[in-house]
């Protein structure tokens, strides 16, 4: 399942977009767009962790242990509200690069684009106010291996250290420490850092693609 289905659709949507490419360029460019917007749940994640920041700067910690659901996959029930911080703000870290899939064809696939991911996070805190470029840089390669996932330590602990705080799953991993605990304003900086990421994401995409179409490379 985890090689046959990503195939037949990703077969599909390669003969779509060839057969648009031999129609007409616009009619390619607009299908392909489309396209590749349904494989982005950038707003979504920023309006889920907006939304626990919000809740949690209003002091209501059951709804936030309530909504919290939506991001991680651990028990709710007794987290503190530094803790719920945390959560949302390794559930942005962690979805710069991850994705749902077969766990271990998920950890090679995203082997690469998970390190280059963080490495475009860290260039995205030297223009952000309020963020820590040496820090995160410091602690994206101090703590990345100290979770589970040989992925998501990357982006999370570059996170940890931009946002100068330490990001802890109980009994899994500390990130970033010794520095504070996170709080909600942490949450909005988070979800910047994360548009800054994806912004810059895209232009190297279009970089590469403006390359290819000048030198016509054939990859």
């Amino acid at each position: 399942m985890a090689l046959l289905i990503p195939a037949v659709w990703g077969g599909l949507a390669w003969a779509l977009t060839f057969g648009l490419l031999e129609l007409h360029p616009l009619a390619y460019l607009l299908v392909t767009a489309a396209m590749l917007k349904t494989t982005f749940s950038v707003r979504m994640l920023h309006r889920v962790a907006a939304d626990i920041g919000r809740i949690l700067a209003t002091g209501d910690i059951a709804e936030v242990r309530r909504r919290m659901s939506a991001l991680v996959s651990r028990d709710t029930s007794q987290l503190t509200p530094a803790q719920a911080a945390a959560g949302a703000i390794e559930s942005v870290a962690e979805n710069v690069t991850d994705s749902v899939a077969s766990a271990r064809l998920d950890d090679a696939a995203n082997l690469i684009p998970a390190r280059l991911a963080a490495v475009m996070l860290w260039l995205s805190t030297l223009a952000l106010p309020g963020m820590l470029a040496g820090r995160a840089g410091r602690i994206m390669l101090a703590h990345h291996g100290r979770t589970e996932s040989p992925n998501a330590g990357w982006t999370m602990a570059a996170m940890a250290g931009g946002l100068g705080v330490t990001l802890e799953k109980v009994g899994h991993y500390r990130l970033g420490d010794p520095a504070p605990e996170p709080c909600a304003r942490h949450i909005g900086r988070a979800t910047r850092a994360l548009y800054a990421t994806t912004a810059l994401a895209a232009l190297v995409a279009v970089g590469v693609i403006w390359l290819r179409w000048i030198f016509g490379w054939a990859v």
